[in-house]
């Protein structure tokens, strides 16, 4: 029935949105080899990055150099900065054969759904198609043999001189990469959310209650009823300690009644990916989120590389950043801000772990206590948290504290409980199943 249709709406719309929060975050961590090659990781913390590099797709780091020769950083670079037209054009294609076969009153959802998904290919292409461009300015000096030459050379690929010919024929190149992919697609997304601004975030009229003869919004009506709770507050610190709840109650209130309208504006359809998990107060933090990434993926290369300085000014990045998304709290359903609370946290303790194992491994008296497996081990549980709690928030989300606990109080009998993990299972495979497509509608 309709119910249940909605409610797999919500359980994808969900899930799409811890998707968005886990990519962005391991886009970030996963970077941290080639974006501070300074700092000696634990093997086994970066072997688990290494797996999930995969978020960043990075899929020349899977070609090995036998099977097509020697590659160098400009092939790389070509090859990441093309991709995405690549995925943008089979996703127009598909959307173009999908129109000519619908009925005419669906080509305007196909071609929503369409644009739905070429905005997520450029929201995860960005950060890794500009950290590439970022690296053609990293360069470094060596000294030759008896100190009688030095060169300059680029740091992610030494054959490369930063004077030569080759060098100086790619910066066009990189230059005009930049302007479509660190430049052009977030002030693009900003553009879009801009001209829509007042209807992602609209005024609104307070809703009216009560009797012909005397009718009060919907706010005041609550507050009258939750002062008369109270009675008259003799403490003015709990009179106003009252004031403020009531205040943050009717701003819920006023919130609610803008996701109801900006939800039922036809206008917004075709940005739907920019804004759908935000609150219409923070109807433009995509963009914030996507310069977040690129800075901390790719800006950062530039700044003092190799040096302990460009290691605090990730830290700094991370804990301003933990700071905003603390303080706005953006999304909409606050299960995201828990996970998007953890991710951040996460983001912060590993880039001061990375700092403090180049401090004590730099320092006349090496203590060894940061470079020990154990804070490898530990590494990889905080990476990993951010997945096993969208996950299980998914699921409590899904089937309910209820559920739940009756799942675990059958855990003696057998035979219930793989009754129960059958019908668990099975129901939450059909509600993921429609992240695909339902999330791409138009309404």
């Amino acid at each position: 029935g309709g119910g249940a249709e909605q409610e797999e709406d919500a359980t994808s719309g969900s899930v799409m949105t811890k998707l968005k929060i886990i990519i962005s975050t391991y886009q970030i961590a996963t970077s941290l080899p080639w974006t501070l090659p300074q700092v000696d990781f634990p093997k086994v913390f970066e072997d688990v990055l290494k797996l999930g590099s995969v978020v960043n797709l990075s899929l020349i780091s899977f070609a090995k150099s036998e099977c097509f020769g020697d590659i160098t950083y400009f092939d790389k670079l070509l090859f990441t900065t093309l991709v995405p037209f690549v995925f943008v054009f089979l996703i127009g294609l598909v959307c173009a054969l999908r129109m000519a076969y619908v009925p005419a009153d669906q080509r305007t959802r196909v071609l929503y759904k369409g644009g739905y998904w070429i905005m997520f290919t450029l929201y995860v292409f960005v950060p890794g198609t500009s950290s590439y461009c970022f690296r053609y300015f990293s360069c470094a000096s060596y000294e030759g043999y008896g100190g009688s030459r030095a060169y300059h050379v680029l740091r992610v690929d030494p054959s490369i001189g930063c004077g030569s010919p080759a060098y100086a024929a790619w910066l066009p190149y990189v230059l005009c990469a930049m302007l479509v992919y660190p430049v052009g697609i977030p002030a693009t997304f900003a553009v879009l959310l801009w001209r829509l601004r007042d209807r992602l975030d609209p005024e609104v009229a307070a809703k009216l209650v009560g009797t012909n003869s005397r009718r009060v919004s919907l706010g005041t009506a609550t507050e009258l009823k939750e002062r008369s709770a109270f009675g008259n507050l003799a403490n003015p610190e709990d009179q106003e300690y009252l004031d403020a709840a009531l205040e943050r109650h009717r701003e819920a209130l006023r919130q609610l009644q803008k996701l109801e309208q900006r939800a039922n504006d036809p206008a917004l359809r075709p940005i739907r990916f920019l804004y759908e998990e935000f609150e219409p107060r923070c109807c433009m933090f995509i963009v914030y989120e996507i310069l977040r990434r690129v800075f901390l993926t790719g800006c950062l290369v530039m700044f003092l590389p190799g040096s302990i300085s460009q290691i605090a000014i990730g830290l700094l990045g991370t804990m301003i950043s933990y700071r905003i998304y603390n303080y706005y709290r953006p999304y909409i359903e606050e299960d995201d801000n828990i996970i998007s609370e953890v991710a951040q946290t996460q983001l912060v303790i590993i880039f001061f772990y990375a700092m403090m194992a180049y401090a004590t491994e730099n320092l006349e008296e090496k203590d060894g206590v940061f470079s020990g497996e154990i804070f490898g081990f530990l590494l990889v549980v905080i990476l990993v948290s951010v997945l096993f709690v969208s996950v299980w928030l998914v699921i409590v989300s899904h089937f309910g504290h209820k559920q739940i606990s009756i799942f675990f109080s059958t855990a003696k009998d057998r035979a219930e409980r793989r009754r129960r993990v059958l019908e668990m299972s099975k129901s939450f495979r059909r509600s993921v199943s429609v992240i695909f497509w339902r999330s791409a509608s138009a309404g």
